[in-house]
């Protein structure tokens, strides 16, 4: 699964990076500092499952969230934010998860198997559950 994690903050975005790599079912990680860089991101290289900060200081990250529903294959949606008063926002634009900061591991991970299962890849998400769980 590709994934692009668009925050503004450098520790958060190496702090998720770190938390994906380790997950089977991720095989491409990139990475957007704004609003501006994560739409040309997704356009050209079509991610599976963004990781969303909820606050970006250069842009309207909801309004990038419904522009990419309109996509022929658009990609799964991960709140992540250390802000839990926009949930009910971002559920009414389609998130698949919405996880708060500082992450929690087994929360990541609950995100990419949700993720995967609606993707096709059930069995690798069970497979991935399973690990998080030890």
């Amino acid at each position: 699964m590709k994934v692009l994690i668009v925050d503004d903050e450098p520790l958060a975005r190496n702090e998720l990076h770190y938390l994906l790599k380790e997950n089977v079912l991720i095989n491409e990680i990139d990475e957007a500092n704004g609003v501006m860089m994560a739409d040309q991101k997704v356009n050209a290289n079509q991610p599976d499952l963004v990781f969303l900060d909820i606050k970006l200081d250069d842009g309207n990250r909801m309004a990038l969230a419904r522009r990419w529903k309109k996509l022929p294959q658009p990609p799964a949606i991960v709140f992540a934010t250390a802000y839990d008063n926009y949930a009910v926002d971002a559920f009414n634009e389609a998130a698949v998860d919405y996880i708060l900061k500082p992450f929690d591991p087994e929360c990541i991970n609950e995100a990419v198997a949700r993720v995967a299962k609606i993707r096709g890849t059930a069995d690798q998400a069970e497979n991935v559950a399973e690990q998080a769980a030890w």
